[in-house]
């Protein structure tokens, strides 16, 4: 494997999170969730402009991995990436996912929600079960990934986009990166 600007992207319960988990222990980039920077205490959204440069100023820097979609600052992380893996699982896998983590958190597991929002109440537990955010993971193929293909079209010259289709492909693709970066020799 080549580069150290990675992203990660994918469906919501596609194993962006797990999987760049596993990819930062692999390689030791610095591993940044975008939910994390987003989410604000409560479940607030952050000021547009904000965003944007909280994701320049993270782009800015030599190495990292970032997980996570968000679309609208897509073109700012692919500028500076070398490489951007999607990850893709089957609908029904992506749902059943999103429903288990959404049972975990109503059980009180904070671990998978945003860092800024784990001690929040109110909304907390129900929203990954909202039904906007279902449909979002059932559309997401038709909808947020039609906008950012041509964009990963665009940069396909300069960032490597690797594209694993289910466990398996994921799987492989961290076995045979070597421990502290590189492809692992035979």
């Amino acid at each position: 494997m080549k580069g150290e600007r990675i992203l990660v992207l994918g469906c919501p319960g596609s194993g962006k999170t797990v999987f760049s988990l596993r990819l930062a222990a692999r390689t030791s980039l610095p591993l940044h969730h975008l939910d994390d920077l987003y989410w604000k205490e409560g479940w607030g959204r952050p000021v547009p402009e904000d965003w944007r440069a909280e994701v320049q100023a993270l782009v800015d820097r030599p190495r990292w991995i970032i997980d996570g979609n968000f679309h609208e600052t897509l073109d700012l992380r692919l500028a500076a990436a070398d490489m951007a893996i999607v990850l893709h699982v089957p609908r029904v896998t992506r749902l059943w996912r999103v429903a288990v983590r959404a049972l975990r958190q109503r059980c009180g597991e904070r671990s998978t929600l945003p860092s800024r929002v784990q001690g929040s109440v109110g909304r907390f537990g129900t929203f990954h079960l909202q039904s906007s955010f279902l449909r979002k993971v059932w559309t997401f193929d038709h909808t947020v990934m039609v906008e950012m293909e041509p964009m990963l079209r665009a940069r396909g010259g300069t960032v490597e986009v690797m594209r694993l289709t289910g466990g398996r492909a994921a799987r492989r693709f961290l076995r045979d990166v070597e421990v502290a970066g590189g492809p692992r020799s035979s």
